[in-house]
């Protein structure tokens, strides 16, 4: 949804969250206080078709259903984490419903030529992937789509499908987020990609926070130590953040570990599976 849509813009609209965990005990970035806000929204081409809700009454009807969860956004209010018109446009907004215009700047990006590469076809053959025009691939963990196929090569265009387009959003804003708590499962979700499911959050006292990681394996402590920091300095209202290791439930987690430590921002956006292709 609008999240990763803003991750692809900031680095081929697919960035890998301000989280660059150098083993070092000094803190690798800046973060600034953030409203969190929680909005439903149905995006648009010039031409009106729907390419991206969470409405799933919608989503059905546009032939979008099945392609992911149909639920309100909650994102903080910063960059890097929306799309640039929608952050704007939603500075100092009250509740309400709004329809906001993006140009392609404010949006997912002028089309980039670079960004479009010629791939074998045997590439593809060696992992029994067919391509043909408008299939989604992934290829060095870089999103595309398939533009045409011939003389045994394929051209793959990696812009984001919306990019150079302007876009018309439709929006049910419906506020600010000011529990700390919920405020943290969202932003761990978003970073590092941690299911709520997996967190224990608690409240100490008053601007404190205790938060229990029912991982398989220990992260190292550079990880933590920004994680930390970053809800610290991104959440209002949170002085403290203590971080320690809860028992993993094998049923609930299903045995399964946290699919990245790195701090890749969650892909929610509407988008069929992609086939993945390792180029030679």
């Amino acid at each position: 949804m609008a999240e990763e849509k803003e991750s692809k813009e900031e680095s081929q609209h697919e960035t890998e969250h301000a989280h660059n965990h150098e083993h070092s005990h000094e803190h690798t970035h800046d973060y600034k206080k953030a409203d969190f806000v929680e909005f439903d929204y149905t995006a648009r081409d010039a031409e009106g078709n729907i390419f991206d809700t969470t409405l799933l009454e919608v989503a059905k009807d546009a032939g979008l259903q099945g392609q992911g969860a149909f639920n309100p956004l909650k994102v903080p209010l910063q960059q890097g984490y929306l799309l640039e018109g929608l952050r704007k446009n939603l500075k100092g907004k009250k509740p309400g419903k709004y329809t906001f215009e993006l140009n392609a700047e404010e949006a997912f990006g002028k089309k980039d030529a670079k960004l479009i590469r010629l791939i074998s076809l045997s590439n593809f053959k060696k992992q029994n992937i067919n391509p043909y025009p408008g299939m989604p691939v992934q290829i060095d963990e870089q999103q595309g789509t398939v533009r045409t196929v011939s003389g045994g090569r394929v051209l793959v265009d990696f812009n984001h499908p919306m990019a150079g387009k302007k876009l018309i959003y439709e929006l049910d804003y419906k506020g600010t987020i000011d529990d700390a708590k919920e405020c943290l499962k969202i932003l761990l979700e978003l970073t590092l990609r941690i299911p709520q499911t997996l967190m224990e959050i608690e409240e100490k006292e008053k601007g404190k926070l205790k938060l229990g990681l029912k991982l398989n394996e220990e992260w190292p402590k550079e990880i933590l130590t920004e994680i930390e920091h970053m809800a610290v300095g991104m959440i209002k209202g949170l002085d403290s953040l203590e971080i320690y290791y809860a028992k993993v439930d094998d049923k609930k987690s299903g045995g399964k570990e946290v699919e990245s430590k790195e701090g890749k921002k969650q892909q929610s956006e509407a988008s069929g599976k992609e086939n993945q292709v390792n180029p030679e």
